[in-house]
């Protein structure tokens, strides 16, 4: 199989490894759809990414991966758009993030709900 043919999704695609890797996907002729449960951080990056290699397509997505609807609606739109997925890469997580902090603020005060919600994504 040839790389550009190739199909990923890379969720967690908002920052830190997960943009390092979209940016190294596309550089390398794999399409990538950028996933994200911020939106305008998966679009910064695949605009990026796209900006940054020639003949490469990067498509943002949003999806939390905590709600079982949105990963599938996510695998649906892949599928829908490119016929494949070969690549899956899921780098989403974390315990201190933007979302985490503007949620839970510091961890002691964490709540048990936000502290499910940690888990749940990691």
């Amino acid at each position: 199989m040839k790389r550009e043919s190739r199909v990923a999704i890379v969720v967690g695609s908002g920052s830190g490894i997960g943009k390092a890797t979209v940016k190294h996907l596309a550089a390398n002729g794999i399409k990538v759809m950028a996933a994200d449960i911020d939106f305008e951080s998966a679009r910064k990056v695949a605009e990026e990414a796209q900006s940054g290699a020639d003949n490469c397509e990067v498509t943002p997505i949003q999806v939390d991966m905590t709600n079982e609807q949105e990963v599938k609606e996510m695998v649906r739109s892949t599928l829908e758009k490119y016929g494949r997925i070969d690549i899956l890469v899921n780098v989403a997580g974390g315990s201190s993030g933007r979302f985490i902090r503007e949620k839970a603020g510091p961890f002691a005060e964490s709540t048990t709900e936000e502290w499910d919600r940690i888990i749940a994504i990691n």
